[in-house]
């Protein structure tokens, strides 16, 4: 019986074994989920190039940043924007190491001269719709637009893009393109009104119309920046130009 004993003691208490659990594949994010499935359903990419993208996260999506441009109806968006262009490309030519920001053109259903634009009728734009050819697209005021997936093949390549889009999408880019920076082009209710008249586009119910809408035009984040159009042009498009490409 002493023997016993002696063994008993003498054996070294072995400890309980620590249970690893192994390690559970992550479960996906439902963010990226709903990426995916977005990218899949509004890129006109082949299922492979599809299956590469579900690797890139929300963070990943593009090195670029995607300046979204917005603005009331006479805050001078266009004018803006097209002047900063013009100063970006002369830049590049003095300088072969510098890269503007993109400037893609969108798809619209009305044919308007003072916008870049692709003209097309609501029959083709449809046909577009439907093949999945628009990475972005919405409808305002009985006229469609959209953007194809240029805008993507430039975010990945490192390029910054500038996009004129509606609020109606602003949620959508935010989850869908990172990093997104709002640009809001706005000027006082004076200015609005001497240039909405100026133009002759609206009637002046369709301009006090737009006019009060531009009050609601508040859009709030840290990715929202504001350039106020009211004094020199010139102001106003060399800030967008810094902005947009980090001059």
């Amino acid at each position: 019986g002493n023997r016993n004993h002696v063994i008993k003691t003498a054996r070294p208490v072995t400890p309980k074994p620590t249970i690893v659990k192994k390690k559970e594949k992550p479960k996906q994010d439902p963010e990226i989920k709903k990426i995916e499935e977005d990218f899949a359903a509004s890129s006109s990419t082949t299922q492979e190039e599809v299956a590469e993208e579900k690797e890139i996260s929300t963070k990943e999506l593009g090195r670029g940043t995607l300046f979204l441009l917005m603005g009331p109806s006479g805050a001078g968006k266009d004018t803006v924007k097209d002047a900063a262009e013009a100063l970006l490309l002369k830049k590049r030519d003095e300088d072969p190491e510098f890269v503007p920001p993109a400037f893609p053109a969108r798809y619209v259903t009305r044919d308007d001269k003072r916008e870049k634009h692709y003209y097309i009728s609501h029959e083709k734009f449809e046909e577009m719709r439907k093949a999945n050819e628009f990475i972005l697209h919405w409808d305002a005021h009985g006229n469609s637009y959209g953007y194809t997936d240029f805008v993507l093949n430039t975010l990945h390549s490192g390029g910054n893009v500038i996009m004129n889009i509606s609020r109606s999408k602003i949620q959508y880019c935010r989850e869908h393109f990172q990093p997104c920076k709002m640009i809001i082009i706005t000027a006082s209710p004076e200015a609005l009104l001497e240039r909405l008249t100026k133009r002759g586009r609206e009637s002046e119910e369709e301009i006090k119309e737009r006019i009060a809408r531009s009050k609601e035009f508040n859009i709030e984040g840290d990715d929202v920046i504001i350039i106020h159009n009211d004094g020199k042009l010139e102001d106003a498009v060399n800030e967008f130009a810094k902005i947009t490409s980090k001059l």
